[in-house]
This record gives C-alpha cells, sequence and structure tokens, in this order.
C-alpha cells in the first residue's frame, strides 16, 4: 500500500458494519484497507459510531456477531489502536450548531457528531461509505 497522507483517521460506522458484514457490498475493499492501515495513522471513532454499529450488526445479522464486533473493537481500544471518543459538552454544542447548519441535508445526529468531532481533532480524513461526509469537506477512504 502506498505511503497515505494524512495521520489521522475517523472510523465511521459504515465502514465497521462493511468490515463486520460479509455480504456488505463493501466488505471486500473495507476490510483490505483497514488490514493495511499503517501503525503511524492515529485512528478514532466515536461512543456513538460504536452504538450506530453495534446496532445495525445486532438487528441485522446477529447477537453473537454485534457483540464479536464490540468485543474485538474493546481489544484494538485497550491496546491503543483504536481511540474511542466520547462527546462532551463542547461536542454536543458543535454538533448541534452542524445540524442547524446543515438542516437542508438528511443528516443523522451520530454524524453531525461526527463533524464536530473531526473538527476537534483536526481530522479531515474519513473511512466510511457515507456521502454526508462530502458536506463537510472531508475526504472519503477507500473509495472517496
Amino acid at each position: 500500500m502506498a505511503k497515505i497522507p494524512y495521520r489521522k483517521l475517523y472510523i465511521d460506522a459504515g465502514a465497521w458494519i462493511a468490515i463486520t458484514n460479509k455480504k456488505d457490498k463493501h466488505h471486500e475493499v473495507a476490510k483490505e484497507f483497514y488490514l493495511n492501515i499503517p501503525e503511524y495513522i492515529e485512528l478514532y471513532t466515536s461512543y456513538l459510531v460504536v452504538s450506530e454499529s453495534f446496532t445495525w450488526l445486532r438487528y441485522h445479522l446477529s447477537s453473537y456477531i454485534a457483540f464479536q464486533f464490540i468485543g474485538a473493537l474493546e481489544k484494538a481500544s485497550t491496546i491503543q489502536s483504536v481511540k474511542i471518543v466520547y462527546p462532551d459538552a463542547h461536542v454536543d454544542n458543535l454538533t448541534r450548531k452542524y445540524l442547524q447548519k446543515f438542516k437542508d441535508q438528511n443528516l443523522s445526529y451520530s454524524d453531525a457528531a461526527g463533524f464536530a468531532i473531526c473538527e476537534q481533532l483536526k481530522i479531515n480524513n474519513i473511512f466510511g461509505f457515507d456521502k454526508d461526509f462530502y458536506i463537510a469537506q472531508k475526504s472519503l477512504w477507500p473509495l472517496g
């Protein structure tokens, strides 16, 4: 894999779901991309993304797979390969500002919080498949 031109990457729910769900149309590309992310890249996701991913996996696949996902993410979080960001008051305020700013868009609260977290942490690159991140002028990987 060529050197990736960024140091931080935010992982959205679509990426986690695609990695976990073998029937997802992006499964192979997501899995390959994730497994080849260089160690120098700081990986972030959010509590809301974890919630969204777990819920989707539980309702659409099974409790077993959803709990496998949580276990793998917990392990990655413990060794600091993925940092889970918990929203604070500042992120919550920014989230509401993004929801208001883009009220003409079909934007979820979780995605608006993702915008806020990326702003706070100065992250411009997203691992995911949700085109909503384009409205916040973010780059999507791996298909973006």
